[in-house]
Parts: C-alpha cells; sequence; structure tokens
C-alpha cells in the first residue's frame, strides 16, 4: 500500500479540505477519504477541537486508499466519533492540513477562526475513558442540568453537599491535557452552535457541561469560606483543587465571548 499524498489547495480560493470519516464498528481500522471545499461554500461539516497526544505513539490508517500514520490520540477520537452506517464530514487539522508543507500550514492557520465559524457544531474531544471519567460525565450531567432548569426558573442555586469521589472525578477530568491547549478559547467561542463535549462514550453539550463546573466552583468557593472561618472542609482539600479555579475563569471567560458577540484573544 502507498503511502498519502497531499493534492495542494488554491488559497486564492480559501479552499479547505474536510474529512470524509466512513462508517465501521469500534475496533476496525479507520477508513477515510478527503474532500476540498471553499469556506465561501454553504457545506455542513463539524470541526473537532482536541489534542494530538504523544507523537511517537503512531497508528495507520487508511486516507484515500493509502496508508497514513496519526497519533494514537487520534485514532482513538475517530474511533468514538465515526458512524456505524454513515459517513460523517469533520474538520481535523492534523489530517485536512498537509503538515509537511510548512507554506500550507501557515496559510491554514489563519483560516482556523473561519473553519470554526462555518462549523455546523464544534466536537471537544477529551479523550477516551480511564479510571472516573464516566463518573465526572455522569455527575455533570446531573448538576449542569440542575442549574440550567433552576437559572430558567429565576430561582437561587443552593450550595448543598458533593460526594467526594464525584469531585475528585471532575477535578481528574479538568487535569487532562487539553486544557492545556491555547487554542480552546477560540475553538470553542467561535462555534454558532452549542458544541458538543465527549470522553470516551459519553456526551454533553458544552453548556451542561459549563454549567456543571460552575455548580462545582461554588460549591468550592462555600467551602473556602467554611475553611477561613476555621470550620471544617471536605477530605479533599481545597489546595487539591488551586488550579480549577483557572480552568472556570477560561470556561466563564468562553461563555461570555460567545454570548456578547466579542472578539476571541488569538493564542
Amino acid at each position: 500500500m502507498t503511502d498519502f499524498q497531499y493534492s495542494a489547495l488554491d488559497p486564492t480560493k480559501r479552499e479547505i479540505r474536510l474529512l470524509e470519516l466512513h462508517p465501521g464498528a469500534q475496533g476496525e481500522k479507520i477508513s477515510c477519504g478527503l474532500m476540498t471545499i471553499s469556506l465561501s461554500e454553504d457545506v455542513y461539516y463539524e470541526a473537532v477541537s482536541y489534542t494530538w497526544g504523544d507523537p511517537s505513539n503512531l497508528q495507520p490508517i487508511i486516507l484515500e486508499g493509502s496508508e497514513l500514520h496519526v497519533t494514537k490520540n487520534l485514532e482513538i477520537a475517530l474511533q468514538h466519533l465515526r458512524y456505524r452506517h454513515a459517513v460523517r464530514c469533520l474538520w481535523v487539522d492534523a489530517l485536512c492540513i498537509n503538515q509537511q508543507n510548512n507554506e500550507e500550514r501557515l496559510h491554514q492557520v489563519n483560516l482556523m477562526r473561519f473553519v470554526y465559524q462555518n462549523a455546523g457544531r464544534v466536537l471537544v474531544w477529551l479523550g477516551p475513558s480511564f479510571e472516573n471519567s464516566d463518573r465526572a460525565g455522569a455527575f455533570l450531567k446531573i448538576k449542569g442540568e440542575e442549574i440550567q432548569a433552576v437559572e430558567r426558573a429565576g430561582g437561587s442555586i443552593p450550595v448543598g453537599s458533593f460526594p467526594p469521589d464525584a469531585v475528585k472525578a471532575v477535578y481528574d477530568l479538568i487535569g487532562r491535557p487539553y486544557w492545556y491547549r491555547v487554542w480552546i478559547l477560540q475553538e470553542v467561542s467561535l462555534s454558532l452552535d452549542d458544541p458538543l463535549t465527549g470522553c470516551g462514550c459519553w456526551r454533553l453539550p458544552w453548556e451542561t457541561f459549563r454549567s456543571g463546573i460552575l455548580r462545582i466552583y461554588a460549591y468550592l468557593k462555600a467551602q473556602e469560606l467554611q475553611n477561613k472561618q476555621g470550620e471544617p472542609i471536605d477530605a479533599i482539600g481545597l489546595d487539591h483543587w488551586r488550579t480549577l479555579s483557572y480552568t472556570f475563569f477560561w470556561l466563564d471567560q468562553v461563555g461570555k465571548d460567545a454570548a456578547e458577540g466579542g472578539a476571541v484573544p488569538n493564542p
């Protein structure tokens, strides 16, 4: 099988490539094709926001009938994102940009803002399931939907008490490499529709995910106040949670930028 060779894009037409992810069952080798479009065309696709992963850990896939190696993290993402019986049209930077062509890479990076703006939806991929990530997803769904319901009704949000194992699971999820990418703010806030957040087999609308994070943050702030007053706090110390406050700021800023239609800072 020959190695894949990219055809050239026309920068004067603002062309990009889209990945046609062929259907298949979990575990089957990834097979896909590419199509070229102009950003002025009305074509539905979903843009994937993810982290590449270890560049030395590669897996083979089939692209346009030829073999191409991608990071294991991307291969796992494609396994989870593909449909069983239909083609799924995606924009994935590692495959839709010729990474060996520096001139093309520079031009395509300058178009990325418009790629995410034009996408029908942004898919936020946090990675495969690991240890307590399913617990985190289930807990964020419950708390996120709870806070959204209260906000719609115009009520106040009780702080309450959260199971330590659930709080720890969310902290571990927030600690994944995805959250340290400088492109998050642009990729998520530019989505015209509510992004879909995924980890392993679970999926949550971004606003539900974000609301769940806000719910936990309010709980942690109350715990911090109790600590200042000399009262006992949960077994999980606040020092373990300091990083979450920074992540909360990111998520809150994304929500404000998207709601107000403000400019998104370039990374």
